[in-house]
């Protein structure tokens, strides 16, 4: 299902019927309302059916976003080679250098302490430099020739392939007084 509303409703396929196949989805919480849902969260502060019954006027409106690039400019940059003593280097722009060795450590079997990552400058990323893109087809290129593999996107092809925002449908309600004092909210996101 590519309708996020479709793939959590009654009756949907699970995306991963055996998630613990499916390393790289993140922890799971076990009171998610469906499994095909990655993160749930909800807040909840005093009596929002109270507030909202209470209030004056109530606004409630629904908005959609469209998935979207971050906007940073400094593309995407990574470096990979293996040294004498069988070390992988990856010098990269993903802002999350330790979960990027245990990603490669989990795909590629090769235990922690002979994977280097070392940052390198990030630039803006607004939230988008997280995911790893090249490093894993860099590692094969760089262990196949014993050569050290270099990639730089254009700005091009991170709007064209990365990941961006993803789209999303905002369900907003507010209660207000009648001078305009917001009593209550209740927002729903997917």
């Amino acid at each position: 299902q590519f309708d996020p509303e479709a793939s959590i409703a009654a009756g949907t396929p699970l995306f991963h019927a055996d998630e613990s196949k499916f390393a790289f989805a993140g922890p799971k919480r076990p009171s998610r309302p469906h499994p095909n849902m990655q993160g749930y969260d909800c807040v909840t502060k005093g009596d929002p059916d109270a507030a909202m019954a209470a209030a004056d006027r109530v606004f409630e409106h629904t908005f959609h976003t469209p998935r979207y690039h971050a906007g940073y400019l400094e593309p995407r940059a990574t470096l990979v080679w293996t040294d004498a003593a069988g070390a992988l280097h990856i010098i990269s722009s993903n802002k999350n250098p330790f979960r990027l060795r245990e990603m490669v450590a989990q795909t590629t079997g090769m235990p922690l302490d002979k994977i280097v990552i070392e940052p390198s400058f990030i630039g803006g990323e607004f939230g988008a430099k997280s995911l790893t893109i090249e490093e894993f087809p860099l590692i094969y290129l760089a262990q196949a020739t014993g050569r050290p593999v270099k990639y730089i996107r254009t700005h091009a092809d991170d709007v064209r392939s990365t990941h961006g925002r993803h789209a999303s449908t905002v369900r907003a309600r507010l209660g207000t007084t009648k001078s305009g004092k917001m009593v209550a909210m209740d927002l729903r996101v997917l």
